[in-house]
């Protein structure tokens, strides 16, 4: 089973978009068949309960983040990898903007990955224009693959 962890920073404002909603329909099917083990990047609390799909991903697990917190608060902050994971958040906001990007990647997407990739998941979802801009590098030097879920359904990734 593949395992995607689902950004939900910019979920919200998208669900309006039809396109969006039938990706997501698509992908909480296989969610539903078990060919996929999904998981959010952060709770998604401003869903509107009359709609019966943002009251799915409400049900929805989120990323553990309970490792990473106790790494942080008994080793002094070290985390494997974490030196060179968030020195290269500046590096990649600097790519960003140099792509044309005026919303640049933000801490709490960052600290996503970085769970989501300590954690050995597969697939990293999202339509965050910051983080996609940046996907090429950060794969590249950190084994993540993030592609937006339109992406990962075309293409059968699980």
């Amino acid at each position: 089973m593949v395992s995607v962890t689902l950004d939900t920073s910019t979920l919200g404002s998208l669900l309006s978009e039809p396109r969006k909603r039938a990706s997501l329909e698509r992908l909480f099917d296989a969610v539903g068949q078990r060919r996929v083990d999904l998981l959010l990047s952060q709770p998604f609390g401003n869903a509107d309960l009359r709609d019966s799909l943002t009251s799915l991903v409400r049900l929805q697990p989120v990323l553990d983040t309970t490792d990473f917190q106790h790494l942080m608060a008994n080793a002094e902050g070290f985390v494997p990898g974490e030196d060179t994971f968030l020195d290269y958040f500046s590096q990649a906001k600097e790519i960003a903007q140099a792509r044309g990007s005026v919303l640049l990647p933000e801490v709490a997407d960052w600290l996503s990955l970085h769970i989501h990739s300590l954690q050995g998941r597969d697939f990293f979802l999202t339509w965050s224009k910051p983080l996609l801009l940046v996907a090429p590098e950060v794969g590249a030097e950190f084994k993540i693959r993030i592609i937006t879920p339109d992406t990962f359904l075309k293409f059968g990734e699980y």
